[in-house]
């Protein structure tokens, strides 16, 4: 009988933790990324321009609609604090080659456009989105030591 109970308490709250995305005031979103501008030092807000290509959650949003967002960017040798991107969640700092070469990205938004560093629920094949999210990009050019 109390496993019945274990099982119900979790039936109920397992929905409600996983559909933050579904709450007021947040969006989740994919991008085709036209440009990224990298700031003058790192770490800080890379700048990503492009078109959302699908609304995944919220209503804030349309498809073909120009966006821009400011993608803290940097590397973890000499990291220095950022703001966060929303009060509360911090942010994390996404590699600024990897985001030169972002083509198609997912974006977890309040309703004003500014990241929310928290995940949402899973969508389809996306899987969950938090903050920005790097869907597919172009290869970057490594050496191998020989």
């Amino acid at each position: 009988m109390a496993a019945r109970y274990a099982l119900l308490a979790l039936v109920l709250f397992f929905p409600a933790a996983t559909t933050q995305a579904a709450e007021a005031g947040d969006n989740a979103v994919i991008i085709g990324v036209t440009k990224v501008s990298l700031p003058d030092s790192l770490p800080g807000l890379c700048q990503v321009n492009g078109v959302i290509s699908d609304v995944l959650e919220g209503n804030a949003f349309r498809n073909g609609q120009p966006i821009s967002l400011q993608v803290p960017c940097g590397t973890y040798a000499n990291p220095r604090p950022l703001l966060p991107a929303v009060e509360g969640h911090s942010p994390r700092l996404l590699d600024p080659n990897v985001l030169r070469g972002v083509k198609l990205g997912g974006a977890h938004l309040d309703d004003a456009g500014k990241l929310i560093w928290a995940p949402t629920q899973p969508y389809g094949h996306w899987g969950a989105v938090w903050g920005f999210r790097v869907f597919e990009g172009v290869p970057l050019n490594q050496t191998r030591a020989s």
